[in-house]
């Protein structure tokens, strides 16, 4: 084994040309010594005598180079020419015997041979005879045998010597031959007839040294891939050899073992991965010569090598694949949308024997090559950088593409096709996901499709789906570059629509919109859209350069909306966004200015503004309440902000003066505007109507003109209608707005009550305080001694910028700000507080209306502060004690004071009552004092126990009531108040008390019983009776039919005779003779010894205690 790294080390181009085949392997010039199963033969160094130490000494004895293949489906072609040298390299000599013999034809050798033999045999015999004569018959026999058999061993060794001369002569014939494969079986068998020989029978170690030497030539060591020729060359070969597949593996696992034993001697991580390479090759070329059932039967390579199934299976699909690569390679490196080439290719598959996922993987990476050329050729002339931009190379590099791919996909339902054949895109190769470049292949595309041909086709729309496909782009890319392109172009035809002057002329205008709509496949809502941008541009446009609209430019807007259909109410809300922005200016300028500085210019430049701007009433009073109800927040949060009550009621007062003197005038000239404007309207139809109809009673007396008169008379008729139509909506909104307050009113008023019996009208002082003073404000107020009348509004409010809760929290504040009045210091150090004056519940009422507050949640508010200060009054008087009359008569006079009914008062002091109650109660369950009578006295008052007091608390009271009374000693067990009225009282489930009673009763049965037994022992005879009693109630809460069981009878009869003598009810006694299962006739009997005071069992006297 020393010398196998020499031998290793040293490799020539060691081949052989096969005529047929442009395959061409680098192997070693030596290979090492194989040891065979048979006939212990080993591979030599290719019929070399020199050692293996003189390998690197050799030179190639053939300087041929490798002949071409011709270009055929289904080969490879060499790509360049490699020295190739025949495997069997040297001649091998024969020995002198060797020549003699191959000389000699086969009927001459053997009866020579026999000649030979019969010759020594009678030499023999004659040698023999001259033995002693006693021996001589024995000796004659011995020596011709002997003879003979030296004769025959000479002869064995003589055709052993024939053999391997045919051997020899068959290795230099395959040596003479330019592709050794070409040998036939025919030729083979000849050589041997020649010889005599049969080599599959005889020179099978032979074959193998033969077939190895051929099976290494053919099996690459290096990065040299396989051709796909070795296993048609190797099947050739072996048949031809005669070599059977048993005796073709044992050299396929030599091979093998080799292979690994090199592998594991590697020096490097090159050498270990080309060994492991070889290996692989190795397998994959013995499953294609064997087949993959036989293979793995004649080569165990699991169990000699420890190569396990999923290895095998890699190394077959990663040569199959390699092979399948190679072929399309070989025909360009891209995967030809030709039926011819691709039925070939599916041959080829199932000829490597490579699996259907693998090859789609291969082809889809072929295919991508080819449209990767073509993308490469379309971005090429795109970023060509000239003075025209001419992308037409670049569309028709995309559409070659596309055919490409329409030619796969119809290829593919052709027969006898590669499986997966389909169209294939560009994602998974140089081209990443979202790659810029894509993206611009496919705007050039669409967009010079569309310039070319004017509209979106069906076939276009078809090209553009299958490019998106083929490019990998996402469905809301491809919309959104398709959508700016159909945009760009449909801007560019509407340009030309409207500057043409076809726009203008055309009777329905949505009618040829929607025409190119339909001719760009583009959405009509993004078509809107672009409408209404360009309505808005022109509008920023016009505001840019004169910061208003003119009349002019108002009919050019009123155009344009025409032409590009744009409805009225999206005008609103770009005139909201465009002009309603410079307006919103204005009203804030007029905002920020304050209550100080708020004057008549701001008004006017507010009015200023609106006209100018063309701003519709609407719109202004909706801008107006956004600004207005931002400043409101602002008050609403400094007050929020300040710690003393007094200044934060200072803020609210702040508040409600700023609604009065700026907003509301503001809101009354943006709404007076409106106001004017209805009422220009209808002075001027009603001006149309008189002359209509002075004109109609002029030209009424005229024959020619009565149908001018009759039509100008319909017509004032009809404007009439309208004008009257007009005056009753604005009436029943008046009567409406006016009705709602009162609804509101109503309301409070109802919710206030809320069943208590609230008498009708009466309200909570403060409230009707609140409402007297905002009534005789109802008009206005003058602003000191300006003589300007200041008013409230309530249509901007904070009602949906605040939750109910907030507003609620801050009226709270600010009316008990009313409530307080003010401290005012006298002389000698004293105060006194001042009630506030009227105008402050003005005040009050004005901020209600602000913060968006109903009739319902003022008075909410006010009721609940009214009963708040009467419970605190109401507590500190019932703290000190009960409700005197004293006490009663305060209370009276503090319900009127707050306006609280009656029925709400006494509630009020109810719920206190209820509370020192609930006190109480909470008292004595922690000191554990609380009592089922106590209870029931909260019952009684009102309050809800099952609130306070757990049912498990409530149960336990009940069990101890019933305890007490099974356990009193009268027999007395009330059934409906134990049973029924207490469970009710307190909330007890039916069935926890049963469950209770009969626990109870049942335990005490047998207990008093054996009391009552006790006591008779003791000669405690009252002790008894209760005892006794006691029974009886405990069967009256369970009755029961069964009699007590006791051993001594005479004892039940003694407790009976007790009993009827202290106990005269006959029912009580009914129940003690049941129990005790006396009989009628015993019972009796008992009684007449009882009354005849013969019945004698009395406590004895104790003569130890007499003092």
């Amino acid at each position: 084994m020393a010398g196998i790294p020499a031998c290793f080390d040293m490799r020539q181009l060691v081949t052989f040309g096969v005529s047929s085949r442009g395959a061409s392997h680098e192997t070693l010039t030596c290979s090492m010594s194989l040891p065979f199963s048979r006939q212990g033969l080993h591979v030599r160094h290719l019929g070399s005598k020199r050692s293996l130490s003189s390998c690197r000494s050799l030179a190639p004895l053939r300087s041929d180079r490798l002949r071409p293949a011709m270009p055929r489906q289904g080969r490879l072609l060499c790509q360049a020419a490699k020295q190739s040298q025949n495997p069997f390299r040297q001649a091998r000599e024969m020995d002198g015997v060797q020549k003699a013999l191959a000389g000699l034809p086969g009927a001459v050798f053997y009866g020579a041979a026999l000649l030979f033999i019969t010759i020594a045999g009678a030499l023999g015999y004659t040698a023999g005879s001259r033995a002693p004569a006693k021996y001589q018959t024995l000796g004659k026999g011995a020596a011709a045998a002997f003879a003979g058999g030296a004769a025959t061993v000479v002869t064995s060794t003589g055709r052993e010597k024939r053999s391997q001369a045919a051997s020899v002569a068959l290795y230099n014939d395959l040596m003479q031959r330019d592709d050794p494969g070409s040998i036939s079986t025919e030729e083979v068998k000849a050589i041997g007839s020649r010889y005599g020989v049969v080599f599959s029978q005889t020179q099978v170690g032979d074959l193998q040294q033969i077939y190895s030497e051929f099976l290494m030539a053919l099996i690459p060591t290096d990065e040299t891939p396989l051709t796909g020729d070795e296993p048609q060359q190797l099947r050739q070969f072996k048949d031809a050899l005669g070599l059977d597949n048993t005796a073709a593996a044992e050299v396929h696992m030599n091979l093998a073992r080799r292979f690994l034993r090199e592998r594991a001697e590697a020096g490097s991580r090159s050498q270990d991965s080309e060994q492991r390479k070889a290996l692989g090759k190795l397998v994959y070329v013995s499953y294609l010569v064997f087949g993959a059932q036989q293979a793995a039967f004649l080569m165990p390579l699991r169990r000699v090598f420890n190569i396990q199934p999923a290895s095998i299976d890699v190394m077959r699909r990663d040569n199959a694949k390699q092979l399948f690569d190679n072929y399309i390679k070989a025909h360009g490196g891209e995967l030809q949308a030709d039926q011819g080439f691709l039925q070939g290719l599916k041959e080829y598959q199932d000829r490597v024997q490579l699996s259907d996922e693998v090859a789609e993987e291969v082809m889809r990476e072929a295919a991508r090559t080819k449209l990767e050329r073509c993308l490469g050729t379309a971005l090429q002339n795109v970023k060509t950088r000239t003075k025209k931009s001419d992308y037409a190379p670049a569309v028709k590099a995309l559409r070659e593409a596309l055919d490409y791919n329409n030619q796969l996909e119809r290829l593919s339902q052709q027969p006898n096709m590669p499986k997966g054949l389909a169209r294939t895109n560009v994602y998974g190769g140089k081209y990443k996901e979202g790659d810029k470049d894509l993206r611009e292949l496919f705007r050039v595309f669409v967009e010079e499709s569309l310039r070319s041909e004017g509209r979106f086709t069906e076939q276009l729309e078809q090209d553009v789906t299958a490019l998106q496909q083929m490019l990998g782009l996402g469905q809301k890319e491809a919309a959104s570059l398709r959508d700016e392109l159909s945009s760009k172009i449909y801007r560019r035809l509407l340009r030309e629509e409207v500057t043409s002057g076809r726009l203008d002329a055309a009777t329905s205008k949505a009618a040829v919109l929607q025409q190119l709509c339909d001719r760009l496949k583009f959405n009509p809502e993004a078509a809107g859209a672009l409408h209404r941008s360009l309505y808005r541009q022109k509008m920023d446009d016009i505001l840019k350069n004169h910061n208003k609209i003119t009349e002019s430019d108002a009919k050019e807007l009123d155009r344009q909306r025409i032409l590009l259909c744009i409805t009225k109410a999206e005008i609103n809300t770009i005139q909201r966004e465009t002009c309603g922005r410079l307006f919103q200016t204005a009203v804030e300028d007029a905002i920020n200015a304050g209550i100080d500085r708020f004057s008549f210019d701001d008004r006017d430049r507010v009015k200023t503004a609106q006209k100018e701007l063309r701003i519709p009433d609407s719109l202004a009073k909706e801008i107006l309440d956004t600004v207005a109800r931002k400043a409101f927040t602002g008050f609403v949060t400094r007050s929020r902000s300040q710690r003393d009550r007094l200044e934060a009621a200072k803020e609210l007062k702040k508040l409600v003066f700023f609604s009065n003197i700026v907003v509301a005038p503001l809101l009354e000239d943006v709404q007076g505007a409106a106001a004017k404007a209805d009422a220009a309207k209808k002075e001027a139809a009603k001006k149309e109507i008189a002359e209509l109809m002075a004109k109609a009673q002029a030209d009424m007396d005229k024959d020619d003109k009565k149908e001018d008169a009759t039509a100008a008379k319909d017509k004032a008729e009809d404007l009439q209608k309208q004008v009257d139509a007009t005056e009753k909506q604005e009436a029943e909104q008046k009567q409406e707005a006016e009705q709602k307050p009162k609804d509101e009113v109503e309301q409070g008023k109802g919710g206030e009550a809320e069943g208590e019996g609230q008498a009708e009208g009466e309200q909570p002082a403060t409230l009707k305080k609140a409402q007297t003073a905002a009534a005789a404000r109802k008009d206005g107020e003058e602003v000191g001694s300006s003589g300007v009348t200041m008013k409230s509004q309530k249509e901007i409010n904070l009602r949906n910028d605040l939750q109910l809760r907030d507003r609620q929290d801050i009226y709270r504040n600010f009316l008990l700000y009313c409530m307080s009045g003010d401290t005012v210091a006298l002389p000698m150090g004293s105060t006194v507080v001042v009630e506030r004056d009227e105008s402050e519940f003005a005040r009050l009422s004005q901020l209600g209306e602000i913060l968006g507050l109903t009739q319902l949640d003022v008075a909410t508010v006010h009721k609940d502060l009214a009963e708040t200060a009467f419970r605190n009054q109401a507590q500190q008087i019932l703290q000190t004690g009960t409700l005197t009359k004293e006490n009663t008569e305060y209370l009276s006079g503090m319900r009127d004071k707050m306006g609280l009914s009656k029925e709400q008062a006494e509630k009020i002091i109810k719920g206190v009552q209820n509370q020192r109650l609930i006190g109480g109660l909470e008292a004595a369950k922690n000191t554990g004092s609380l009592s089922l009578q106590k209870v029931l006295d909260m019952k009684e008052s009102g309050v809800e126990i099952d609130s306070f007091i757990s049912e498990e608390m409530r149960l336990n009271l009940y069990t101890k009531e019933v305890q007490a009374v099974l356990s009193d000693g009268t027999g007395n067990f009330d059934e409906e108040r134990l049973l029924q009225q207490l469970p009710k009282d307190l909330h007890l489930p039916e069935t926890k008390v049963h469950r209770a009673v009969e626990e109870q009763a049942k335990d005490r049965k047998r207990t008093t019983l054996v009391q009552a037994v006790s006591y008779l022992r003791q000669r405690k005879m009252d002790d008894t009776v209760k005892a006794l009693n006691n029974m009886v109630a405990c069967n009256k809460a369970l009755p029961s039919d069964e009699a007590v069981q006791w051993r001594e009878q005479e004892e039940l009869q003694d407790l009976y005779s007790v009993y009827v003598g202290r106990e005269k009810d006959a029912a009580k006694q009914a129940v003690v003779q049941k129990l005790f299962s006396l009989s009628d006739k015993d019972a009796q009997s008992l009684k007449e010894v009882v009354e005849a005071g013969d019945f004698k069992l009395e406590a004895e006297d104790d003569d130890t205690n007499f003092f």
